[in-house]
């Protein structure tokens, strides 16, 4: 399904904190997993290139070869360059089918995540799953966590009516094949009108169109005998889905997103972005192309 997969660290034990999560997409589809160290020198006095690029070159290599020791085939890939765009154009060079990054990492050889995983996200062809890692030492831990063993039992996937949002199907309906999961899928209806000049928001009917459209999704999915259920919320995606996701014990996040260059947001809106910020789960991101 994903074969390779791309996993850029930083050397921080933020970074890391996507790896687990990667467990149950490494236990079925025996995928090559590049692990790879940007080094920018931007920031960086000439006299410690050096040191820099050593300790980058252990640090991969340490953690390449723990992948390896427990049966991942792994490989280290070190390039000089700017995050960004060396992240997407190795991942383009070596037809990567899904990126891995924590967000909000910084520290280690040089700061790479935090922006960096939402620009790439903006950008990448490839699928990509974020984490939001919490605090950490900004350094790396002793031995680098190994992606879970484990299954994914409930997959929620973020739908919101359009043939857009639908392009994460695909991706879902293998994962849920591969893994035995259970698809949620959920769509959140604004409980806000769009206009406060508009007295026309009929909350109730545009509840019971979001049910209807999810209910034929649902249909199609059992069609592919893949076992599936609709959620309707109230409130504003960003808001309404976080706390869903938690007491309904989804272990990922499937949606599509817009990407755009510059300074605009992504994700049929902002939507994206925020569930980015506020989620407590990986989220899996594929991008519209076009």
């Amino acid at each position: 399904m994903y074969d390779p997969i791309l996993i850029p660290l930083d050397g921080s034990e933020r970074a890391e904190k996507i790896l687990p999560y990667l467990g149950p997409v490494l236990a079925y589809c025996d995928a090559r997993v590049i692990v790879l160290g940007v080094i920018d020198f931007s920031d960086t006095r000439p006299d410690r290139y050096g040191y820099v690029r050593d300790a980058a070159t252990d640090y991969i290599q340490g953690v390449t070869q723990t992948l390896v020791d427990h049966g991942l085939r792994a490989e280290p890939m070190l390039v000089e360059g700017t995050p960004v765009e060396t992240i997407l154009n190795v991942a383009s060079s070596s037809g990567v089918q899904l990126i891995a990054m924590a967000s909000r990492g910084a520290g280690g050889f040089e700061r790479l995540l935090g922006s960096t995983t939402e620009r790439v996200a903006r950008r990448a062809d490839a699928a990509m799953m974020v984490y939001k890692a919490g605090r950490s030492h900004g350094h790396p831990s002793a031995a680098p966590p190994l992606p879970h063993p484990g299954r994914f039992t409930t997959v929620a996937v973020a739908l919101d009516g359009s043939p857009d949002a639908e392009i994460v199907l695909p991706d879902a309906v293998e994962l849920a094949r591969n893994t035995g999961a259970h698809l949620a899928l959920v769509r959140a209806v604004d409980d806000r009108p769009r206009s406060p000049f508009s007295d026309a928001y009929d909350l109730p009917t545009l509840q019971e169109e979001a049910r209807q459209y999810l209910d034929k999704v649902v249909e199609r999915l059992k069609r592919l005998d893949v076992r599936a259920s609709a959620t309707v919320l109230s409130g504003h995606p960003a808001m309404a889905i976080p706390p869903w996701l938690t007491q309904g014990g989804a272990e990922l996040l499937m949606m599509a997103t817009h990407g755009r260059s510059g300074g605009a947001r992504f994700f049929l809106g902002s939507i994206a972005e925020k569930l980015l910020q506020l989620s407590d789960v990986p989220i899996l991101l594929r991008r519209v192309l076009g």
